[in-house]
């Protein structure tokens, strides 16, 4: 059984407009994966469903280029732990458990989030050069 009110990311072509969209531009796809995925938290608040929603929309950008699917799979993971902020629930459990600030929090861990997923795209790129 079904259910008529989900909407993928499929069925409302977003992952094929982005794919038709990008095809005639001289970008990486897996720095394409890893910014759809880096600004979507920042909306959804949440890392999964973030990683879940880029990865659908970013899918068919391996298809079009001929991009690592394993490579892709990891920009899309890096990018989506970008910015956390307010809205996302480990943001306030990383508040209380060492006893923060919003302000406190906020400097630290949207830094430091932020750090790690630029780190990681640049791994992805690294590792782009050997496989």
């Amino acid at each position: 059984m079904t259910n008529s009110c989900a909407i993928s990311t499929e069925t409302a072509g977003i992952a094929d407009y982005v794919a038709e969209t990008t095809s005639g531009l001289n970008f990486s796809p897996l720095l394409l994966a890893w910014v759809i995925a880096a600004l979507l938290p920042i909306a959804l608040g949440s890392a999964t469903v973030a990683v879940a929603t880029a990865a659908g929309v970013a899918a068919p950008l391996v298809a079009a280029t001929g991009a690592s699917p394993e490579l892709m799979a990891l920009a899309t993971a890096c990018g989506s732990i970008a910015f956390s902020h307010v809205n996302d629930p480990g943001f306030w459990m990383f508040m209380e458990y060492f006893n923060l600030s919003v302000g406190q929090a906020l400097a630290v861990r949207t830094t430091y989030t932020t750090v790690l997923a630029v780190l990681g795209i640049i791994g992805v790129f690294g590792l782009s050069l050997v496989f």
